[in-house]
C-alpha cells in the first residue's frame, strides 16, 4: 500500500487501460447490446463525470467512468460504420462502380476496392457499398474514382475457420468492406471519373505517385529485393516472394514487413535528425534559433508523406499518431519519450479507432513501447541514484568501451521488447519464433 501510495501521481498512466477495458467488454459480448444498455452505461458515465467534476474523486469513481466510456466509444464507432454487407453469393453477375483504392497481389493479379453502383438483377438494397476483389492487372492505370465495368462473382465476408480464430470477416468490416470476389476477365474503365473536390484529387495524386514508386522500384531491383523493398515503402506485399515470406517468418522478422513503429521512427525521425543536424552546422541558427522545435515540424510533415505513400494502413496510422504526440511534445518543451506520452498515444487511438484494441498490433506495439519506456526510465534514475564517481579510461579503450555500450544497448532493448511480445503473440498467432531474438538483434 505504501507503495502504491508513492505512486499515486502516476495513475493517469493507467487511464487508457480502464479505456480500452471497456472496449474490451463491449467487443466481447455474445450478442449486440441494446438501446436499453446503451442507456444505462451512459447514465453511469455521465453521473461518475458529474460527480468528478464536483470535486468527489476517487481513484474507483475514475475507473468507472473510463470503463463505461470505452464501452460508449465502441458502440458509436459500430454504430457510425454500420457497414453493409452481402447476405449471399451473388454468382456470375456484371457490375458497375468506381474505384475507391487498389493495390497489387502479385506480378500479374491486383486487388480492386470499388464502391458498387449496379448489379445485373440484383437489387440495390441488396448490394453492399464496398467491396474487395481480386482481378488480372488492368492495362490502364485505375485510379481513385475512376469509372469500371466488370464481370465478377461476390461472397460474404468470411468467418473464423475454427471458434476463437481470427475473424478475417471483422476486420474487413471495419474497413467497410462489405464483400469479397474475384473478377471473370478483363476490369474496364469507361472514362467517368467520380472524384470531386480536394479530397478526391488528392487521392489520386497519391495513388499515381504510389503506383510510379511501385513501377521504378520494379523495373529497378531484382524481383526478391524489388518485394521487399516495395513493401517497406508503400506497403504493397503482393510482390513479395513464397520464399521471402517463408524466410521472415522462421527468422521471427515477418514485423518488419508492417509498416509501424521501426519504419516511421527511421523516416520520420531520421529527417528529424537531418534537419537538426543542417541547421546547428550554423552556430547563430544554434543559439538564437529554436532549430528542435522546427526540426519536430520536419519530422511530423515528413511522417504524414510516408503515411500517405504506405497506404494509410492501421498500424502506419497508430504510428504516425504515436510519433507525432512525440514530436509535440518537443514543441511544448517537454520530454519527447515518456510514459505519460505513451499514454496519451494510446488514448487517442482508444477514442479513433476502439476496433484495434484486441488486435495484435496494437497489443504488442504498445507493450514493447511500454517495456522499453519502462525499462529506460527506470535505468534514468538508477544511475542518478548512483553516487559512484566514473573512472576515466585511457584514449585507447574509449572507443572500444562506446562499442560495447551501444552494443549493449541494442541488446538490451532487442530482449525487453521480444519479452513483452512474447504474450500477446502467443495469444494471436499460437507460436514463437526461436530465432526472433537473435534476428532482431
Amino acid at each position: 500500500m505504501a507503495q502504491l501510495r508513492l505512486q499515486s501521481h502516476r495513475w493517469s498512466l493507467f487511464y487508457p487501460v480502464w479505456l480500452a477495458l471497456g472496449i474490451g467488454f463491449y467487443f466481447m459480448l455474445p450478442i449486440e447490446p441494446g438501446l436499453a444498455v446503451f442507456i444505462a452505461v451512459t447514465l453511469i458515465f455521465l453521473l461518475c463525470s458529474w460527480l468528478i467534476y464536483f470535486g468527489r474523486v476517487s481513484q474507483l469513481l475514475i475507473i468507472l467512468c473510463l470503463v463505461a466510456g470505452g464501452f460508449i466509444i465502441a458502440k458509436i464507432r459500430v454504430e457510425m460504420l454500420a457497414t453493409k454487407t452481402l447476405a449471399a453469393s451473388t454468382g456470375t453477375t456484371e457490375f458497375t462502380g468506381w474505384i475507391e483504392a487498389t493495390s497489387r497481389y502479385g506480378e500479374r493479379r491486383t486487388r480492386y476496392y470499388i464502391n458498387i453502383d449496379t448489379a445485373k438483377g440484383i437489387k440495390p438494397e441488396s448490394l453492399p457499398h464496398t467491396v474487395r476483389i481480386t482481378g488480372k492487372r488492368s492495362r490502364q492505370l485505375l485510379l481513385h474514382g475512376d469509372e469500371v465495368k466488370f464481370t465478377a462473382r461476390l461472397y460474404p465476408l468470411p468467418t473464423p475457420v475454427a471458434p476463437d480464430m481470427f475473424n478475417f470477416g471483422r476486420k474487413l468490416w471495419f474497413e467497410n468492406i462489405g464483400a469479397t470476389g474475384f473478377i471473370l476477365g478483363e476490369i474496364t474503365a469507361t472514362g467517368k471519373v467520380h472524384a470531386t473536390g480536394i479530397t478526391g484529387s488528392l487521392k489520386r495524386i497519391i495513388q499515381k505517385t504510389r503506383n510510379i514508386i511501385s513501377e521504378r522500384i520494379y523495373r529497378t531491383l531484382s524481383r526478391q529485393t524489388a518485394g521487399i523493398a516495395i513493401a517497406l515503402i508503400t506497403g504493397e506485399r503482393g510482390l513479395l516472394t513464397k520464399d521471402t515470406k517463408l524466410m521472415l517468418q522462421t527468422a521471427g522478422l515477418a514485423h518488419i514487413l508492417a509498416i509501424s513503429g521501426l519504419h516511421m521512427s527511421l523516416v520520420a525521425g531520421g529527417m528529424f535528425w537531418l534537419v537538426r543536424a543542417l541547421l546547428a552546422l550554423s552556430p547563430f541558427m544554434a543559439v538564437h534559433r529554436p532549430i528542435k522545435k522546427w526540426a519536430a515540424i520536419a519530422g511530423i510533415i515528413t511522417g504524414l508523406f510516408y503515411l500517405a505513400i504506405s497506404g494509410f494502413g492501421i498500424s502506419t496510422q497508430r504510428s504516425f499518431i504515436m510519433l507525432t504526440i512525440m514530436f509535440l511534445s518537443i514543441l511544448v518543451n517537454r520530454q519527447a519519450l515518456s510514459l505519460r506520452n505513451v499514454a496519451i498515444a494510446a488514448a487517442v487511438i482508444c477514442l479513433l479507432r476502439p476496433e484495434t484494441v484486441l488486435s495484435a498490433g496494437f497489443q504488442m506495439s504498445f507493450m514493447a513501447v511500454i517495456g522499453l519506456t519502462g525499462f529506460y526510465e527506470a535505468w534514468r534514475l538508477w544511475k542518478a541514484d548512483r553516487a559512484v564517481e566514473s573512472i576515466r579510461s585511457s584514449k585507447l579503450l574509449h572507443i572500444p568501451k562506446k562499442l560495447l555500450g551501444y552494443f549493449a544497448a541494442i541488446a538490451a532493448t532487442t530482449f525487453i521488447a521480444s519479452l513483452y511480445t512474447t504474450v500477446p503473440a502467443m495469444y494471436h498467432f499460437g507460436r514463437i519464433a526461436p530465432y526472433g531474438l537473435a534476428g532482431n538483434l
